[in-house]
C-alpha cells in the first residue's frame, strides 16, 4: 500500500522539479535576448549615426564588427578590453567585400543557476518538487522493502523460545530417572520449535 502511495507525490515532485527548471529557463533566455537586442539595437544606431566605435548597454554580451571594403573599420568599444574569443559563439557575414562579424556569449551553467538565487518563486517550485520527489521515491523504496523485513521474523519470540530450552534441560536432567520418556519428551518440544520455526519463514 505504502508503494501505490508514493507514486503521487512522486509523479508531482517530477512535475514540479519540470516546472521550476522551465521557469528558470524562461527566465534566462528572455533576460539574454533582451540584453542581446540592445546591444543589437546599439550598433544599428550607431551605423546610422556615422560612428566608428559604438558604446553597447550590455558589453559582455557581445561584439559587433564591420569591416568594409575600402579599409574602414567599425566596431563596439569592448573589442578594446580584454575578453576571451572562447567565451562566445562566432558567425561571419559576407556581401561584396564588406564583412560583418558577430560575437555573442555563450551560454553559461552559473548564470542560469543565478536565476534560482534571483528569482525564489523558481527556486521554490523546484525546491518543493525535489521534496515531493525524495519523498515518494522514499515512500516507493519502503513499500518494497517491507515484505522483506516480515519475511525474516522467522523465529518465535524470546519467552516462548526461553521457556521451551528450559523444558529441554530440565527433560535432559531428568534422564537418569526416566530415561526413555526425557528424550522422547525433548524430541517433542524440538519439533515443535522447528515447526513453529519453519510456519513462520
Amino acid at each position: 500500500m505504502l508503494r501505490y502511495m508514493g507514486i503521487f507525490p512522486l509523479i508531482l515532485g517530477v512535475l514540479l522539479l519540470l516546472a521550476g527548471q522551465w521557469m528558470a529557463f524562461e527566465i534566462y533566455t528572455k533576460e539574454k535576448f533582451s540584453k542581446i537586442n540592445k546591444n543589437m539595437a546599439s550598433f544599428a544606431y550607431g551605423l546610422y549615426a556615422g560612428e566608428s566605435l559604438v558604446k553597447l548597454p550590455n558589453p559582455e554580451e557581445g561584439i559587433f564588427l564591420l569591416r568594409l571594403r575600402d579599409g574602414r573599420v567599425i566596431a563596439t568599444d569592448n573589442v578594446l578590453t580584454p575578453l576571451s574569443i572562447e567565451d562566445f559563439t562566432y558567425y561571419n557575414h559576407k556581401v561584396s567585400g564588406d564583412n560583418v562579424y558577430i560575437y555573442t556569449k555563450r551560454v553559461e551553467l552559473g548564470e542560469y543557476i543565478s536565476i534560482f538565487t534571483e528569482r525564489p518563486l523558481a527556486l521554490g517550485v523546484f525546491l518543493s518538487g525535489l521534496c515531493l520527489f525524495l519523498l515518494g521515491f522514499l515512500a516507493i523504496f519502503k513499500g518494497l522493502r517491507l515484505p522483506m523485513v516480515k519475511q525474516k521474523q522467522y523465529l518465535p519470540n524470546s519467552e516462548e523460545l526461553l521457556r521451551k530450552l528450559k523444558a529441554i534441560r530440565t527433560a535432559f536432567a531428568l534422564n537418569k530417572i526416566i530415561p526413555n520418556e526425557s528424550f522422547q519428551e525433548a524430541k517433542r518440544i524440538l519439533d515443535d520449535i522447528i515447526k513453529s520455526t519453519e510456519g513462520r519463514s
